[in-house]
């Protein structure tokens, strides 16, 4: 074959005819498209294509093998994780591939992998054990029910769950308590009994329709503890109403600790002070038949000077005159009527002197005198026997040692030789003369007698 002048800088596809052959510049290098001869038709060739025989020519195309090929072209098959492959080589052979489950899970479109493990353990038709489920609406159970521990408020829970948690707790007909129980509101029908030490009802209000309270209620045989009604004030001492079993009297205090005996309202009668007397205390000495007040921690007899008589008495005397004397019951201070009006005594400013005092006059005032009332004022003077009556002495009043020291040596006087002043005092005592043997001379007078 002789040379051919081919085209200088071809491109891809382009073609050239010498001695009656037709050229084709393919992947850098000028081809014959002829096979034996026959007649090519090639456009755009692709790196991998071949020649294929359209019926009239040749043209460069893939391979289909499904419609290009004949027989089975599968040279053999790979398994993998999960896969096991059999008859996996040569021509027509027919592999068989295998899925290990365990490892390989079927996937459905839109189902998560911990939904497709919601179906572990299921061995039957879904719908079928769903048939067997009690529905959530009005479900019926039969036989026993299982029901785990309830952990919130709206958790089912069996009988014996319910008899467990209610077995501590009071039952509606006669219900007994222990510890502390709280209600907003409680009515009771029927009786109600509270046993232990202390009950506490903290209200504003409380009524009581029966008219009798009884204290003391758990006392039996003779009495013993006193019993009353105590006032809570507060910082104040606390005051009370009580029934005092020593005395078998009722009492009152006003400060907690001194104790006014209710009752009667009159005077203690007897020939000896009452023990424990109380301010304003009226006691009738029996043996004397006089009165006196308890006041200031002593007994003041009521009347030992007539114009001066004290009236003991929650109100004010009528018809006083001036001078007289007034004990308040009520509040235990005394008051003198002067001016047409009650004055406490001791209530106002002290007098400059006596004479300050509009009952009483003072003139010549002397070393010793007194002041004693003549029926319309106080006025100064001594007391001599015309002025003090036996009658103003208080029986028992005058002692031995009240009586003057005439210096008579106290002792027994044989035939004794005494002396006698007008007041009635010894002034002078000695013995006399003793007889003695069988004399029987006596003497009268200045006459010896045998």
């Amino acid at each position: 074959m002789a040379a051919i002048d081919f085209p200088n800088s071809p491109t891809q596809g382009d073609t050239f005819t010498a001695s009656d052959k037709t050229w084709v510049y393919l992947d850098g290098k000028w081809t014959l498209p002829s096979v034996d001869g026959l007649v090519t038709s090639i456009s755009s060739a692709t790196s991998g294509q071949f020649l294929k025989w359209n019926g009239s020519a040749w043209v460069n195309d893939t391979i289909d093998l499904g419609a290009d090929t004949a027989g089975s072209f599968v040279a053999s098959l790979v398994a993998g994780t999960g896969v096991t492959l059999t008859n996996n080589s040569g021509e027509a052979s027919t592999p068989t591939v295998a899925v290990d489950t365990t490892i390989i899970q079927a996937r459905v479109a839109d189902v998560s992998d911990t939904e497709i493990g919601y179906l572990n353990g299921v061995t039957s038709a879904i719908q079928t054990q769903i048939d067997t489920k009690a529905p959530l609406a009005s479900p019926t159970f039969t036989g026993t029910v299982t029901v785990p521990t309830p952990s919130t408020a709206t958790a089912a829970v069996t009988k014996a769950y319910v008899d467990t948690a209610i077995s501590g707790l009071a039952t509606f007909d006669s219900p007994t308590f222990t510890g502390t129980a709280t209600a907003d509101n409680l009515n009771v029908t029927g009786n109600f009994t509270v046993s232990g030490t202390t009950t506490s009802i903290n209200t504003e209000t409380v009524t009581v329709d029966d008219n009798i309270i009884i204290l003391n209620n758990n006392a039996t045989g003779a009495p013993s503890v006193d019993a009353g009604i105590e006032i809570e004030r507060g910082s104040s001492t606390n005051v009370q109403l009580r029934w005092n079993e020593t005395t078998d009297k009722w009492q009152f205090t006003n400060d907690g600790s001194t104790y006014t005996d209710l009752g009667a309202g009159g005077a203690s009668v007897s020939d000896n002070p009452p023990a424990s007397p109380v301010a304003g205390q009226i006691w009738f000495e029996s043996d004397t038949a006089k009165t006196f007040v308890y006041y200031d921690s002593q007994w003041i007899e009521i009347g030992a000077l007539a114009a001066a008589l004290v009236t003991m008495s929650d109100t004010p005397p009528v018809n006083a005159s001036a001078g007289k004397l007034w004990f308040n019951s009520a509040n235990a201070k005394t008051y003198v009527y002067y001016d047409s009006q009650w004055v406490e005594i001791g209530a106002g400013s002290n007098p400059a002197a006596l004479n300050d005092i509009g009952d009483v006059n003072i003139s010549s005032v002397a070393t010793g005198d007194f002041l004693k009332w003549s029926g319309s004022e106080w006025v100064n003077g001594t007391i001599g026997s015309s002025v003090i009556t036996s009658a103003m002495i208080v029986d028992g009043a005058v002692t031995a040692t009240k009586l003057a020291n005439t210096a008579v040596s106290a002792g027994s006087y044989t035939t004794a030789n005494i002396t006698v002043d007008a007041q009635g005092r010894l002034t002078s005592a000695s013995s006399g003369t003793a007889f003695s043997g069988d004399s029987k001379q006596s003497i009268l007078g200045n006459q010896i007698f045998g």
